[in-house]
């Protein structure tokens, strides 16, 4: 099967029933001519911070919060904000950031690389993920907890 052909032939099929909302699909064009889903802006990307070639985090936020930011205004919001813990852990043992790369695709994600005054061995990084990620499941369970908790005397 060839996708386009296929595309067009259930184009064809789907324009003989009435659309739900006429606004959103225009069955007078054909399916190549309609407009692509436009992704939300109060949608919820990837905030990734990337250490040489090791992923150091992976944290859901909101895209209108950090696709405007800088390089910098986006170190400094991983450093105080949702990538915290990892970075005070790494200060505690004297690796401080020093500049970073951002990269980014528009609703999709947005990726730090850093680098630091000292390069921190693999090991270390993988130390402290795995304590950073500890810290975060037990947050989360208190949060639950906290939930079920409040469930229980409403």
């Amino acid at each position: 099967l060839f996708a386009p052909h296929l595309a067009a032939e259930y184009w064809a099929a789907l324009r003989s029933v009435p659309a739900l909302n006429n606004h959103l699909v225009r069955l007078d064009k054909e399916i190549s001519e309609q407009s692509w889903p436009q992704v939300d802006p109060d949608a919820n990307i990837d905030f990734m911070i990337n250490v040489g070639k090791l992923s150091c985090g992976r944290v859901e936020v909101p895209r209108l919060e950090i696709e405007h930011l800088s390089n910098e205004e986006a170190l400094q919001y991983a450093i105080n904000g949702v990538h915290n813990i990892f970075f005070q852990e790494l200060n505690a043992l004297g690796f401080r950031p020093v500049s970073c790369k951002k990269l980014s695709r528009a609703g999709f994600y947005v990726l730090l690389e850093v680098k630091f005054n000292n390069v921190p061995p693999e090991e270390t990084l993988l130390e402290i993920l795995k304590q950073t990620r500890a810290q975060r499941l037990k947050a989360k369970r208190a949060r639950k907890k906290a939930r079920a908790q409040k469930t229980a005397l409403s």
